[in-house]
């Protein structure tokens, strides 16, 4: 058998292997991108985990915002995904006309978790510029309007723009996991 031949096996095989269904998300880290990625960077995030205890972290998210959070602000999420060879870049791609409107059909978790923090009378955008630190977040969350994915580890990359120009970019690491049964 030629090499050709047992790699192809071999990648069927993971393939045919690889598990996939209803998911939960883990975030394992949120950091602002390289910056000559960052364009014009009118958002800087970055995390850092709370450990609180063996198996259980807070996330802990800093952000410097130069201005509003709003959906004047559209964004894409380009999704790598761990292989046993290292990364497969360019997994899969979404677009988002309205980036607090994404916020709430795939995170609202996340958006209504910062809001409260911040003490803020609506539960969603906008978020007004400013800086802010060691703003707790679940990093356990339900993507909404996904109902099954494949079980590995993603490192997305989030770009927001105003109309064409990059505001803003930032690197998120996920791993995905069975959702534990009796969650809907």
């Amino acid at each position: 058998m030629n090499f050709a031949a047992l790699v192809l096996l071999g990648g069927l095989y993971v393939a045919s292997t690889e598990k996939m269904g209803p998911f939960i998300a883990e975030i394992q880290s949120f950091n602002a991108c390289p910056p000559s990625k960052a364009g014009k960077n009118l958002a800087i995030f970055s995390s850092k985990q709370l450990r609180t205890n063996r198996k259980k972290f807070t996330l802990l998210l800093d952000a410097a915002l130069a201005v509003d959070f709003t959906d004047a602000y559209s964004a894409s999420a380009v999704v790598a995904k761990k292989t046993p060879q290292g990364w497969k870049d360019n997994y899969f791609r979404i677009e988002f006309k309205s980036i607090c409107t994404g916020m709430k059909q795939f995170i609202p978790e996340i958006l209504e978790g910062v809001t409260t923090h911040l003490k803020l009378k609506h539960r969603g955008c906008p978020i007004p510029a400013g800086n802010y630190s060691e703003i707790p977040i679940n990093p356990v969350i339900e993507v909404k309007n996904i109902p099954a994915f494949f079980y590995s580890t993603f490192k997305v990359r989030i770009v927001g723009y105003n109309g064409t120009e990059v505001a803003g970019c930032f690197d998120v690491v996920a791993e995905t996991k069975p959702k534990p049964s009796g969650n809907s």
